[in-house]
């Protein structure tokens, strides 16, 4: 028998020999030495102090403004985007619609009001069809001009009224109806509102057989004296069929 033999301890056999093995010899076993020695360090370290019920509030604020904001922000956004779409519809059809269709009826120009001097010289009738014009015309009036009577209406009366008939008469009252005359005469009578001696006369004439001029419309200004109204100053102005020049002739 010999002595000199070194005593060791025997080694473990079977399945706990394997597995202690490969838990000691596996990068796992270290891993989870760290992680059991943190949560022990955790475990006997100090509890920290909860947050007090004011800081806790402020938060609590906080978040539900946050929360308010991105609402609105959304809503916002969600707004934004039907504007969009309805823009993008009628740019739509904008672009199918026919340029010289305006998709609408046009409606005609509301008259004047009575008893006022736009309503004085307002002609409703004045109204010219330029889809009938030759293309490149465009109905227009021209500027107001001083005008003289053919035959001067000299006399004073006694009514205003009665000097505008005899103005619509010099005016060429007596071609009414005529091949050289309009188709209707239309005479206003307008008194001025602050002076009781002052009145304004107008003879709207309509309706001419003339491929230039379609109307005419004449002015003028009614003065009383000891003897009664009479006729002052005059001015005119033409209704073109086809348009009016730069000089503010008809075309």
């Amino acid at each position: 028998m010999r002595t000199d033999q070194h005593l060791s301890a025997p080694r473990p056999r079977g399945r706990w020999s394997r597995w202690s093995t490969s838990l000691t010899s596996s990068p796992s076993a270290a891993l989870l030495g760290v992680v059991g020695a943190a949560l022990l360090v955790t475990a006997c370290a100090e509890p920290q102090e909860p947050l007090d019920e004011s800081a806790l509030r402020e938060v609590q604020e906080e978040r539900d403004e946050l929360r308010a904001e991105l609402e609105a922000a959304e809503e916002d956004l969600r707004d934004a985007e039907r504007e969009r779409d309805r823009l993008q519809e009628q740019l739509e059809q904008l672009e199918q619609r026919d340029p010289e269709d305006t998709g609408e009826d046009v409606a005609p120009d509301e008259p004047a009001r009575q008893r006022t001097p736009e309503g004085l010289i307002d002609q409703p009738r004045a109204s010219i069809d330029p889809d009938g014009l030759p293309e490149g015309f465009e109905p227009g009036a021209t500027p107001w001009e001083s005008y003289e009577f053919a035959e001067p209406v000299q006399a004073a009366f006694e009514q205003p009224g009665e000097l505008a008939l005899e103005i619509a008469e010099a005016v060429g009252g007596a071609n009414l109806g005529g091949p050289d005359g309009a188709w209707e005469t239309t005479v206003r009578v307008l008194l001025d509102e602050e002076d009781p001696d002052l009145a304004y006369a107008a003879v709207l004439r309509w309706g001419f057989l003339d491929d230039a001029v379609a109307g005419e419309d004449v002015r003028v200004t009614l003065t009383r004296d000891d003897e009664g109204w009479r006729a002052g100053g005059a001015e005119r102005r033409l209704h073109c069929m086809r348009g009016v020049t730069d000089d503010g002739l008809c075309v």
